[in-house]
This record gives C-alpha cells, sequence and structure tokens, in this order.
C-alpha cells in the first residue's frame, strides 16, 4: 500500500513538472511571437513612414527643385537601410523563419530603389518621353513589388503560423510604399505625372476653397482653326464656316491656365451629321502642359472621311478634365461647319 501511494504521488508529480515545462515553452513560445511580431510591425510602420514622405516628395507640394528632392531621398535611403539592419538582427521563432528572410528581403527592396532614385531623378531630365519614363520608372516598380512581397510572403505566412499555434490578440502589420489609396505612381502614366512634378516649381497663384494645394488646375481651349492649303478659318461656336470637301485639318490650341504642370491630357473631336447623330470621336493626349499662355500646345485632327456635304453638321472639341479642375465651362465647345465641293 505505501508503495502504491508513493508511486502515485511520484506519478503526480511527473505530470506537475511535465505540465508545468509544457506551460514554460508555451510562455516561450507566446513571447517570442509576440516580441518578434511586435519589433516587425514598429519597422514595418517606419518603413510606411518612409512611404509617406516619399509620395510627398515625388508630389512636390513644396515646389522644390529637383536637387533638392534628390538630396531628401538620400535620407530617406539612409534611414531605409537602418531598418534593414534592425531587421536582420531580430531573433524570430522557429515558425517564421522562412517569412523572415522576405521580410529582410522587402526592405532590403526598398533601401536599393530609394538609393537609385537620386541617379534617376537626375537621368530623367534627358532622353525622350519614354526614356524618362522607364528610367524613373524602374526604382518606383522595384518598391512597388515589395509591397507584394512584404504582404504576401511575410504578412500572410506570419498570419498563418500565429493562427496555427494558437497565439491569441496578436495582430501583423502590413507596410506599404504605395497604398492603394494614392495614385499609381509606378505605372508610365504616374511616372509621367510624377516628372511633370518634378519640374513644378512655380508656387500657386492663389487658390479657393474647391481648389488643392493652394493653387488652381484648369484647362480650356483657346481656339480652333481649319487649315486648308495654307488657308485658314478661325471656328466661332454660333456661326457656320464654309470648308472644303477635302484637305481641311483643325488645330486646336489648349492652354492651361491653373498652377500645375498637367501630364496626359486628353482632347477629343467628336464629328456629327445629320446621318451620324452619336458623333465619330478620334481623341489625341498632350503629353504634358506647363501653366502660363505662353506654354499654348496644339493639336491637330484630320477632317471626317468622308464628310457629310452641303449641310451644316457640327465639330465638338472636348478636353477631358484633370483631377481637381473645378470650372469646366470652357473644356468643350461646338463649332457647325459645312463641307462642299469647289466651284
Amino acid at each position: 500500500m505505501r508503495l502504491a501511494i508513493f508511486a502515485g504521488l511520484a506519478l503526480v508529480l511527473i505530470l506537475v513538472l511535465v505540465t508545468s515545462v509544457r506551460g514554460c515553452q508555451r510562455d516561450k513560445l507566446v513571447d517570442s511571437y509576440r516580441a518578434y511580431i511586435g519589433s516587425t510591425n514598429d519597422i514595418g510602420q517606419q518603413s510606411s513612414a518612409i512611404g509617406n514622405e516619399l509620395r510627398d516628395l515625388l508630389n512636390n507640394t513644396k515646389f522644390q527643385s529637383a536637387a533638392q528632392i534628390s538630396a531628401a531621398t538620400k535620407d530617406l535611403a539612409s534611414r531605409s537601410d537602418d531598418l534593414v539592419n534592425q531587421a536582420s538582427g531580430l531573433h524570430p521563432p522557429d515558425a517564421l523563419r522562412g517569412p523572415h528572410k522576405t521580410l529582410v528581403t522587402a526592405l532590403q527592396y526598398r533601401r536599393d530603389a530609394l538609393g537609385e532614385l537620386p541617379g534617376a531623378i537626375a537621368a530623367s531630365s534627358k532622353g525622350d518621353t519614354s526614356e524618362r519614363v522607364a528610367t524613373l520608372g524602374e526604382p518606383l516598380q522595384a518598391m512597388a513589388a515589395s509591397d507584394v512581397i512584404f504582404t504576401r510572403s511575410f504578412v500572410r505566412p506570419a498570419e498563418a503560423a500565429i493562427a496555427k499555434d494558437k497565439i491569441s490578440d496578436l495582430v501583423v502589420k502590413t507596410s506599404e510604399m504605395f497604398p492603394g489609396t494614392t495614385y499609381d505612381m509606378t505605372a508610365p502614366a504616374g511616372v509621367t505625372k510624377v516628372l511633370a512634378n518634378l519640374r513644378r516649381t512655380r508656387p500657386p497663384a492663389g487658390g479657393t476653397a474647391d481648389t488643392d494645394e493652394g493653387g488652381k488646375h484648369g484647362l480650356g481651349i483657346v481656339s480652333v482653326v481649319a487649315v486648308n492649303n495654307g488657308k485658314e478659318t478661325q471656328l466661332v461656336p454660333g456661326s457656320t464656316a464654309p470648308l472644303p470637301a477635302s484637305g481641311t485639318t483643325f488645330q486646336v490650341t489648349v492652354e492651361n491656365g491653373g498652377d500645375f504642370v498637367e501630364s496626359n491630357v486628353a482632347v477629343t473631336m467628336t464629328y456629327t451629321s445629320p446621318v451620324d447623330s452619336s458623333g465619330s470621336k478620334t481623341t489625341k493626349n498632350i503629353a504634358e502642359i506647363s501653366p502660363g499662355a505662353d506654354k499654348h500646345q496644339t493639336v491637330t485632327f484630320d477632317q471626317p472621311d468622308p464628310p457629310y456635304l452641303d449641310k451644316p453638321t457640327e465639330i465638338t472639341i472636348e478636353i477631358a478634365p484633370v483631377s481637381g479642375e473645378s470650372f469646366l465651362d470652357n473644356n468643350t465647345k461646338t463649332y457647325t461647319v459645312r463641307f462642299q465641293n469647289a466651284g
């Protein structure tokens, strides 16, 4: 009986020890997760803050020179390097060793791309538009790729590991350089806008409550001239202009009356006639137009082929509004023309 009692006490002691060891191991596992995820969340948020500063620089809301922006990106690159070093020194739980490597890789993408930006900004003033877009777009696209790596190869695996090990009340925060709430600065259209921003050093000339950044956005049609064999005919809304049946082009002059350089401005000519009330459309783009009457841009359209003859038809010119543009009265004008054979 004594032996049985001793055996029972020994079994209870062993169970207590095993439970205690397992509890300690569990506490150690939970603590390691909390310490590691807490550190990566902090690093990720600091990296996101760098992204916020970068986007402000690329939008050039302070009207800085390209040299000033380049200097500021060098500081961002230095801070990003510090974050890489911090992440490299962390000790992840065993289940997160693989995702931890991709975390470091994502941060390295950001650091390296930021380091390339000053040279890309300097080179973006050379060559044609496509070359400048490609030069500046490469480091921006690398940073966008880091967002995907961070989310898919770190955040999601970390969340899965936390769920598998049943760690409660622990959130893995994502980190983005280019959140979805901003326009895509990495696509060609976005990079083109960034290029225009980098050259915008003119302070806004005032503004109202419905304008942004203390300035205004505004495009307008200055004139539409029909040209045929060297002869120019100014089109005027409300009157009918007789035009030859062939060989006519329409020169549309556009003015930027705002305070900002505008990019990828779409200008559309719509031709309607008694047999085509819906109209045929032709659209052309102005790659970039700067503010000021001396910075007019002209877009040329060919006449419809074939035109409707001997009766009035209409040509409508429309400039697509740009972001932030509120006054649109001068964006669209309609002109009446009558194509006719000579004689």
